[in-house]
């Protein structure tokens, strides 16, 4: 319980923040703002605010203003005390009426996450790692950090609440480091995902511990996000009895399907209708595409369009746009029809799909490219897709295809083919020559829409290694040079 002197004390020191925080921000009078603010905490019942925990906090910021004045204005406090100025403007009357159990502070601090988190990273900036409360060393950190992943990274100091850090965690996707004393450091012990590093650790150890922290994060991050393609989203009604179709339904059997689903008929027949299909009389209804199409085409199209809708079409970190993508599909399934076709047409069902949806794992990873480090996956796929791809993701977009595939119930043969088209050796033997087609399929084009002559020569040579006659594969190629 506070005691009558100490009311008056907070009372007089609110009114006074309130009635005079304008000037005192506006002419950059920071220290008087928290200095009000300090005494208010210093004198204020603790257990009955336990989230309000900002003091020392607070105590760390005015170190830094009292003790470095040239460097205040790096540390962006401005919005953050305008804030917590206008929240306490809310409890005005409470402060009149020194009810002070009326005025909820959490809310202050709950609301307030994010800017004590951005606060928190300009402050490790400025105060030394090796002790946060050195005066003398308090430009250590800013002059000399070579840690290049720090945007990557949202750093906050201890003594921290728990519940803060909870919030902190709430708002953002990064892994959250807590920089802390020996004290405090059992009491966090309990939270998931929240890394530790201690401030008597040297610039080099305390960089070498942030990457190593990333590190594990990163790869974390991306375990968790493959186990969620088992937590996806069925494929609608439709796809499924393509699927369930008997290798001798008829061309009828599949148009009646489609037909009975206007937005999938809708997106076939404007598919259809894109120019480098060299469509001479615009097609207007579905039945007319699935004729065009032919079955196993009618097939591809259909399930690549619907696991694009289900998954989303960004693939901006692979330089691809819709039109690109789909064009690049559309490449390949005319590859598997001008040479596959004609060398077994019994797994031309098979490969025809894969043209189509060997490359929807991209889909799936293109966002947790964004996550992890999407520079260097930018600079490394202009390159080599699938170094980019194994370099920064530990796993390449064939794989996840597959893994996507298998959890739509897609065919064993489909999902085998596809996923061992870039690890042929330990292919089982049944789905060995499939995963040989797919490859020379997939590199053929992979992120280009134009035939390759290097391209063309390298799988020339890899189809000679794997014991194929590759007459059909070039004339394949001559074909679909003629493709305007």
């Amino acid at each position: 319980m506070l005691l009558m002197s100490q009311r008056e004390i907070i009372k007089e020191e609110l009114l006074f923040l309130l009635e005079n925080s304008e000037l005192l921000l506006s002419s950059k009078r920071y220290n008087e703002v928290l200095e009000k603010v300090v005494n208010i905490l210093s004198l204020l019942d603790n257990k009955s605010l336990s989230l309000f925990r900002f003091l020392d906090f607070f105590k760390k910021i005015l170190i830094v203003l009292d003790t470095k004045k040239e460097i205040s204005d790096k540390i962006d406090i401005l919005d953050f005390l305008i804030m917590a100025v206008d929240l306490l403007k809310e409890f005005e009357d409470e402060i009149y009426d020194m009810d002070f159990e009326q005025i909820n502070l959490d809310t202050f601090l709950l609301q307030s996450s994010k800017q004590l988190l951005l606060l928190n990273k300009e402050l490790i900036k400025t105060l030394s790692i090796l002790n946060l409360l050195q005066k003398d060393e308090l430009e250590y950190f800013l002059k000399n950090n070579k840690f290049k992943y720090k945007k990557k990274i949202d750093l906050i100091l201890s003594p921290m609440n728990e519940i803060i850090i909870q919030k902190i965690k709430q708002i953002t996707d990064r892994p959250v480091v807590v920089v802390y004393d020996e004290k405090v450091k059992e009491k966090f012990n309990t939270f998931d995902n929240i890394y530790f590093l201690s401030n008597k650790l040297d610039e080099d150890e305390f960089n070498e511990a942030l990457i190593e922290i990333l590190n594990t994060y990163e790869c974390e991050y991306i375990k968790d996000r493959l186990n969620d393609i088992d937590t996806l989203k069925p494929l609608n009604e439709t796809i499924t009895k393509l699927q369930n179709l008997q290798e001798s339904a008829s061309l009828r059997d599949i148009s009646k399907i489609i037909s009975s689903d206007l937005a999938l008929g809708t997106k076939l027949v404007n598919f259809v209708n894109k120019p480098y299909f060299g469509v001479v009389k615009e097609i207007i209804s579905p039945s007319q595409a699935i004729t065009f199409l032919g079955k196993e085409k009618t097939l591809a199209f259909s399930f690549g369009l619907a696991i694009s809708d289900n998954l989303g079409l960004n693939l901006d970190n692979y330089n691809l746009n819709e039109t690109k993508f789909y064009k690049i599909n559309f490449l390949r399934l005319q590859l598997a029809n001008f040479w596959y076709r004609k060398v077994n047409f019994s797994d031309f069902i098979v490969i025809s799909s894969a043209a189509m949806l060997g490359a929807i794992g991209k889909l799936f990873l293109n966002p947790i490219i964004d996550k992890i480090d999407k520079q260097k996956f930018k600079t490394l796929v202009k390159i080599d897709r699938l170094f980019a791809e194994n370099e920064v993701l530990q796993t390449s977009s064939e794989e996840i295809s597959a893994n996507l595939l298998n959890h739509w119930g897609f065919s064993n043969a489909l999902v085998n083919s596809i996923y061992y088209s870039n690890n042929i050796e330990n292919s089982l033997p049944e789905y060995r020559h499939l995963a040989i087609v797919n490859y020379v399929i997939f590199n053929t084009f992979d992120l280009n829409d134009e035939v390759d002559e290097k391209i063309v020569e390298n799988m020339v040579d890899f189809l000679k290694e794997m014991n194929f006659d590759t007459n059909l594969y070039l004339e394949a190629i001559e074909k679909i040079k003629d493709i305007k």
